[in-house]
């Protein structure tokens, strides 16, 4: 055996100097045990066994990085000059392991699977191997670079056997000729299947996510029992003055955990909880994970994953406390439990990670981006664009879906033309990876028929038939509330802001709290400006107060805290406080606890104008029973959702009241129109695309790549505002990565992302390019992905109001424009 130390990773000492700090042998072992320690029983492939899986796993692992056993890559790594092609390494390991799994006879297909995820270990995965596709002469050259490695190999090979415990020692160092690499490829092309693809990013998760933990050394977190009890005990202390609504809340809660009870309730995989908005439906489906997560433990003999997963950053935070409070006991007594927050501008480092040396903070980012938590709470984005992606450092956590329960809030809010696709693929999630999912709703999209009827059906698939509903007869809690009703106004012409006012003057009161909700900021601005002359006009002394993405998202939650202090004042008995309206966007559609009075909503999609009757009445008062939503129609639906959403809103509302409990109906009515069926065309494509591995081919073609949860309008982009001392201390600390040298560029991340990154998000606005483009500075040398222009100090009085946020036109003078301050 050859006695040199053959290293996969190196540092440079202060003098510049390339040292190798880990073997090839403790870190390829150390992947083998991480990704073994990750792969989940609760996998089922048709492709191959648990067993066959777990030594495609193992012979993938081992082989990643085989190719750093060549002089020339070991040249490389230690600042040597050497070859620019040969010292790679991806590819020779993965032409190994292909060889090697077809001497074992194993399937094609499974080869070519090893073979992709090898490749693409530093990279995304792509939809084919470009190189190898290209003519014979690439095919020569190839195999020029390949048969050179492979000599460098050789001399290794001894250590190779020896140190990887490869496990067929008779077996040559030997490579597939490229011509004959290529037949089998497109062969793997030409016959697509779903399955590929679940197996193909499973098995690539699971590899990237060890890699990268084990180089970066890593703390892998053991998962931890939850008591399944703590959602009892913290709701318990409310019980002590129930009330009406408490009552109902705690009715759903025992409905859906008595299903616990069940003899076959594990093998329910897709579950679905449908209840009104303001049940608590929450803490029902935490209650249920909870007790669901310690039956997996009994039976199954594991710890299931708790992921959460919701579409928007305020519902985010708000249940990430609400988790808090309900295991604060389990994490008092237990500190090992960890609930992580993962999101766009989570603080996820916190205090005691502000001094931490660069490389914890390396390890904190990691554990961030591969979920190392027994709970995590995360976004649509993450969670959707893990399950549907092609990018390296998403599939990172691909795996962490085996085996977990996924709850996912607000389910509505999925675009109407994702939602065939999205059921299709939780469909499948739950099929290949034993994932138990939970889905709640106050509206009930029909994603899962929706999904058969466009996708599923053409495959002789229904995933309907296996729905479990937690809650056998929903309709029941919806005719449980009169709260609020759905009233349609119609005119013959669309509304503008003076005509809306003699709507307001018709319908609202000054003794009642008023939510004005609009689809455009430039509508809203316009209103805001208005009602508050007309309030004042009418000598009427109601606080006006405006919400949207106008405002810094620091901004917000000021508001929504003065807005909630007025409606608690103005409901002091005897008080001399006038209730407050509130003029906004769909920012307050969902996750705002606020509860006015009555309300207008301009027309929109169905589930849109449910969420908004969610912020009246919230609290069930009698003497407000069915408090009005009034739908209007500014002209602005079909700019915002689409013609098809438009006419579908139309058709369900029609012209008379709807109360509460004919919300349920509504929502149906919404979902199978024949205008909504036309914007299904997007999840087909996407869907096929899945289907035949088209990771990253052309936009054209919709392949996986261009999939995305939220997708910014081109006329729009980003605008940092700089407010205040704590958002220039973060634009500075935001400007110093790009300034910083190379060697310095960690630090200089470092303290953004641990002291700043939460507050630089929080004074960012996406505006449209034509107010900004001519007046403000463009930072487009930071984040590539990301178009920023800043509205600096020196002018942001002069182009942003303390109020309503970015001026956007000129307004008139008005003093109310400037009395709320942060």
């Amino acid at each position: 055996m050859n006695t040199s130390t053959f290293f996969s990773h190196s540092f440079k000492d202060e003098a510049g100097n390339s040292i190798g700090t880990k073997t090839i042998q403790a870190h390829t072992l150390g992947v083998v045990e991480k990704a073994n320690r990750a792969l989940s029983e609760t996998v089922r492939f048709d492709l191959l066994t648990i067993e066959e899986l777990r030594e495609l796993v193992q012979l993938i692992c081992k082989a990643h990085d085989i190719g750093k056993y060549s002089s020339y890559f070991q040249h490389y790594l230690l600042g040597n000059p050497t070859d620019r092609e040969l010292k790679t390494h991806a590819r020779i390991g993965a032409h190994l392991a292909l060889g090697w799994m077809k001497s074992r006879g194993r399937p094609d297909d499974i080869q070519v699977i090893a073979y992709a995820a090898i490749l693409n270990h530093h990279t995304n995965l792509k939809s084919k191997d470009d190189r190898i596709l290209q003519g014979d002469s690439e095919g020569e050259v190839l195999d020029g670079i390949l048969q050179g490695q492979l000599k460098s190999l050789q001399a290794a090979r001894p250590n190779i056997q020896h140190e990887l415990q490869l496990g067929f020692d008779e077996t040559p160092l030997s490579l597939l000729p490229v011509t004959e690499l290529r037949r089998q490829v497109r062969r793997f092309f030409k016959s697509p299947r779903i399955e590929h693809y679940f197996l193909l990013n499973y098995v690539f998760s699971l590899l990237v996510e060890a890699d990268k933990l084990d180089a970066s050394d890593t703390q892998i977190h053991t998962y931890q029992q939850l008591p399944p009890d703590s959602v009892d005990q913290h709701l318990s202390s409310f019980s002590q003055s129930p009330t009406p609504l408490f009552a109902l809340r705690q009715e759903l809660r025992r409905e859906v955990c008595q299903h616990l009870n069940a003899p076959d309730i594990l093998s329910k995989k897709l579950m679905i909880l449908t209840a009104p908005t303001g049940l608590g439906k929450t803490f029902t489906a935490l209650d249920f994970a909870l007790k669901l997560r310690n039956l997996i433990l009994e039976k199954e003999n594991r710890h299931a994953q708790l992921i959460t997963a919701l579409p928007f950053i305020n519902i985010i935070e708000q249940t990430l406390s609400e988790y808090k409070k309900a295991l604060q006991k389990a994490t008092q007594s237990n500190t090992s439990i960890e609930i992580l927050a993962h999101y766009q501008y989570a603080d996820v480092f916190g205090e005691q990670s502000s001094e931490s040396d660069e490389k914890g903070y390396s390890q904190k980012l990691m554990q961030l981006d591969t979920w190392q938590a027994d709970i995590v709470i995360t976004s649509y984005v993450q969670l959707l664009q893990t399950l549907i992606t092609h990018k390296n450092k998403l599939l990172k956590k691909f795996n962490h879906l085996a085996g977990a329960i996924v709850i996912m809030d607000e389910v509505q809010s999925i675009r109407l033309e994702h939602m065939p696709l999205v059921g299709a693929m939780l469909y499948y999630l739950t099929k290949y990876l034993g994932t138990r999912l939970i889905m709640m709703t106050a509206t009930q999209p029909k994603i899962f028929e929706l999904a058969d009827q466009h996708i599923l059906g053409e495959r002789n698939i229904c995933s309907s038939d296996q729905l479990f509903p937690l809650v056998q007869n929903p309709q029941r809690y919806f005719q449980a509330f009169t709260r609020t009703q759905i009233v349609p106004v119609t005119k013959d012409l669309p509304l503008d802001e003076d005509s809306f006012l003699g709507i307001l003057e018709n319908y609202w009161s000054p003794n009642k709290s008023c939510l004005i909700v609009c689809n455009k900021v430039k509508r809203s601005l316009k209103l805001f400006e208005a009602i508050t002359n007309w309030i004042g006009t009418k000598g009427y002394e109601n606080e006006v107060f405006y919400l949207s993405t106008n405002v810094v998202p620091a901004h917000r939650m000021g508001i929504i805290g003065k807005v909630k202090k007025a409606l608690e004042h103005s409901r002091i008995p005897q008080s001399t406080t006038p209730p407050p309206i509130l003029i906004a966007t769909q920012v307050v559609e969902a996750g705002v606890d606020l509860d006015f009075d009555m309300g207008f909503r301009d027309i929109g999609p169905v589930d849109s104008i449910i969420q908004v009757a969610g912020r009246i009445n919230r609290e069930n008062r009698e003497s407000q029973a069915l408090s009005p939503l009034y739908v209007v129609d500014f002209n602005d639906c079909k700019d915002v959702y689409g013609a098809v959403a438009y006419q579908q809103a139309l058709h369900s509302l029609g012209q008379s009241p709807i109360p509460e409990p004919g919300y349920y109906d509504l929502v149906q009515t919404y979902f199978d129109g024949e205008g909504a069926r036309k914007a299904f065309h997007q999840s087909k494509l996407l869907f096929r695309s899945i289907e035949t591995l088209n990771y990253d081919g052309e936009k054209t073609d919709c392949p996986i790549s261009s999939f995305q949860v939220i997708e910014q309008a081109k006329w729009v982009t980003n605008v940092f505002v700089e407010w205040d001392e704590t958002a220039s201390e973060a634009l500075l600390a935001f400007l110093a990565i790009g300034k910083a040298r190379k060697e310095d560029r960690t630090k200089a991340k470092h303290i953004f992302d641990t002291r700043h990154k939460l507050h630089f998000h929080q004074h960012i606005i996406a505006l449209p390019k034509s107010l900004v483009s001519n007046t403000l500075t463009l930072i487009n040398d930071q984040l590539p992905d990301l178009e920023l222009y800043l509205l600096p100090k020196e002018q942001v009085l002069d182009l942003y109001h303390a109020t309503t946020g970015f001026i956007r036109y000129s307004q008139t003078n008005n003093p109310q424009l400037n009395t709320i301050s942060f």
